[in-house]
């Protein structure tokens, strides 16, 4: 990855990529957590999909506690829900057990506030993945969110309709950074849209992603593509601009 100097504030940020299901934000919060912890920051990554948690696949890794353990133990302590990266000591995650969870995932979300909570002085950055659709029980989880980024795929509606999906989704999830990705339109149309957005909805694009055979295969191999295609990097670039480190 390229390097960048970066200027610590040492006040954590909680960053949430959120978005419809198979818009890639689980891609997204892989990449963008590493990037960081390339970067020097201390991240800790959180697979908040207590539903189907895919976040495992990315990095080829199993948890060896969960939320649910946590539930049943409130005196295990939440360090032992992480994991490390195999690649980098900067980061954390913690993951979901690959079968889903066997209670209600209400019960759930005071344990993954508290987690939060008890862990954030240990870090710079928690990037939090979430479920599709944001479930009306996890509005109180997206209140610690600081950063939070919409994830789209543009390629679910025609062309003349990218800028009207683009719009709900915007106001459905209430955020004002996007990720476009599988964004594979001429520069002209993106320039547009960009324009649209910023003027008409007062939110930005902070990246757009074409399709990559790194990224598609990415839950397959079990590694992050940043590690290996540099022009991902420019993602993390972006995040640690909006985090204030460069």
């Amino acid at each position: 990855m390229r390097k960048r100097k970066y200027i610590p504030r040492w006040t954590m940020k909680v960053v949430g990529f959120l978005g419809p299901g198979g818009s890639g934000k689980t891609t997204m919060s892989a990449n963008t957590a590493t990037c960081l912890a390339i970067s020097g920051i201390r991240t800790l990554l959180i697979d908040g999909d207590l539903y189907l948690p895919d976040l495992h696949n990315h990095f080829a890794l199993n948890a060896p506690y969960s939320f649910e353990d946590y539930l049943n133990d409130p005196e295990l302590n939440p360090e032992w829900l992480t994991v490390p990266a195999r690649f980098t000591r900067n980061l954390h995650l913690i993951l979901g057990k690959p079968h889903g969870i066997t209670v209600n995932p209400l019960n759930l979300l005071p344990v993954l506030d508290e987690v939060i909570d008890r862990l954030k002085a240990m870090y710079g950055v928690i990037v939090i993945d979430f479920p599709p659709s944001i479930p009306i029980e996890l509005n109180g989880l997206l209140k610690k969110v600081d950063i939070p980024v919409l994830v789209v795929d543009p390629n679910r509606v025609p062309l003349n309709g990218v800028f009207r999906y683009l719009t709900a989704l915007i106001r459905k999830f209430g955020v004002k950074r996007v990720i476009m990705n599988f964004a594979d339109f001429p520069e002209d149309f993106l320039e547009t849209l960009v324009e649209l957005v910023e003027d008409e909805l007062g939110a930005r694009i902070m990246a757009f992603i074409p399709t990559r055979e790194s990224l598609l295969m990415e839950p397959v191999r079990g590694i992050p593509s940043c590690l290996e295609d540099e022009w991902l990097s420019e993602l993390g670039l972006s995040v640690l601009e909006e985090l204030g480190y460069i």
